[in-house]
Order: structure tokens, then C-alpha cells, then sequence
């Protein structure tokens, strides 16, 4: 099921605008842990290997469109995929944190 949940990161974006396609956010919020839990994973894996910016800003900038992905889907009624999605903002939120820090402590 997280194979499957990942695959669905990849899924084509609703002809109405949204960033998914409904019918698999509807299938990631309603069949379970292991399908949202693949999607999550797969979002993180999907950067591949990046330079650190010791500013934050790419985090910040993921951040972002994770709480707006949420928003949407949150709008849509589809709460606990919602969740999962605010979770990766927090994620990218505090990775962008850890990076000023780790720049400051380097730079005393």
C-alpha cells in the first residue's frame, strides 16, 4: 500500500485546477495510514539530493506550498490528508530552522 501511495505523488493534477487529481486525494484520505504514509515519503524523496542553503529559503519555499496544497485539500473535506500534508510543511519548516541554525553556530 505505501508503493501504491507513493506512485500516487506522482498523479497528474485534477482538470479543475487542483493539484491532484480528486479521486486519488479522496482514495489517500479515506483507505488508510499506509497509502498517505507512501504519499509522504514519496514527497520527501521526490527533492533528490540538494545543496543546503544556510538561509532556509528552498524549505521555506516547500513549506509554503504544503500548507497551501492542505488548505485545498482541507477545503475539500479530506481532513486527514490534509494532515499528512501539513505534516510535510512542518517538516520542510523546521529543516529551514535547522539550517539557519547550523549556519550561525558555523559562523561563531
Amino acid at each position: 500500500m505505501q508503493l501504491i501511495g507513493a506512485s500516487f505523488f506522482y498523479s497528474p493534477p485534477d482538470p479543475d485546477g487542483l493539484f491532484i487529481h480528486h479521486s486519488i486525494a479522496e482514495l489517500l484520505h479515506k483507505e488508510g495510514g499506509d497509502l498517505r504514509e507512501g504519499y509522504y515519503s514519496e514527497a520527501i524523496k521526490s527533492r533528490g539530493a540538494y545543496f543546503v542553503d544556510p538561509s532556509g529559503t528552498p524549505e521555506f519555499v516547500l513549506e509554503k506550498k504544503y500548507n497551501e496544497y492542505a488548505m485545498q485539500i482541507d477545503a475539500l473535506g479530506l481532513f486527514r490528508f490534509a494532515e499528512k500534508l501539513r505534516l510535510l510543511a512542518k517538516l520542510y519548516h523546521s529543516e529551514a530552522l535547522q539550517n539557519i541554525e547550523d549556519n550561525r553556530k558555523l559562523r561563531e
